[in-house]
């Protein structure tokens, strides 16, 4: 079997923070959902649709690090059946984050990483 090659460039970390998502652009209810894990690139989590490579979320996560939501604006890589017409696993990458959101999001990934490697808040 051959090797995969990593492709991350961002160290990911496995976390289950609350997110709500729509289409951009588009009118109708925010989605709620649960990550599986995230980066400073992009996160992989649930979606109730199944989305064309390429669209673009809106999407806000939730964290213990911020009181405030981080609102981040992400572009569908894939979405992958599993469970028929009710549940799909869908990796985003985040595109045209503005400097409080990528810092936000940057503060969470770091702070997550350190515990997880039994560091403190630094």
């Amino acid at each position: 079997m051959a090797d995969k090659k990593e492709r991350r460039t961002h160290e990911r970390i496995k976390r289950q923070f609350v997110v709500t998502y729509k289409v951009k652009n588009k009118e109708g209810k925010r989605e709620v959902s649960q990550i599986k894990d995230i980066s400073e690139g992009g996160m992989f989590f649930t979606t109730s649709e199944d989305f064309l490579p390429g669209t673009i979320l809106e999407v806000e996560l939730k964290t213990p690090i911020s009181v405030m939501g981080i609102n981040l604006e992400a572009k569908v890589i894939e979405s992958k059946l599993v469970v028929d017409g009710l549940i799909y696993n869908t990796r985003v990458s985040f595109v045209e984050l503005d400097v409080s959101s990528r810092e936000l999001l940057k503060e969470t990934v770091d702070f997550f990483v350190r515990k997880t490697k039994g560091e403190g808040w630094k």
